[in-house]
């Protein structure tokens, strides 16, 4: 999100979309920009099982047992959004696989 609010302020765009939560605030000045909230959305946790069906990782997480997540990269947010990136994970996916 960070790359996609300096691009604003910098001319590089006209609109930005993204997800807002109130502890990881957007950053600009609402007299020079408006915000309009499109919509909300919950967000649901899911676990894999055990063997005796129960989930293998339970909320809240603590440091003696944390909870592995899913999450973007770097790479994955600040790269051109021309379909490239889908190339090159199609192109490793197949390298791996000697294809």
């Amino acid at each position: 999100m960070h790359d996609a609010v300096l691009s604003l302020v910098e001319g590089g765009c006209d609109l930005v979309m993204g997800y807002h939560h109130p502890s990881h605030p957007v950053a600009l000045d609402p007299a020079r920009y408006d915000m309009l909230t499109l919509g909300t959305e919950p967000i649901s946790p899911f676990s894999a099982v055990t063997k005796g069906g129960r989930a293998r990782f339970s909320l809240p997480a603590t440091a003696e047992s944390p909870v592995p997540y899913l999450s973007y990269t770097a790479e994955c947010v600040s790269r051109p959004h021309d379909g490239s990136h889908h190339r090159d994970f199609a192109d490793a996916a197949l390298s791996r696989r000697g294809l």
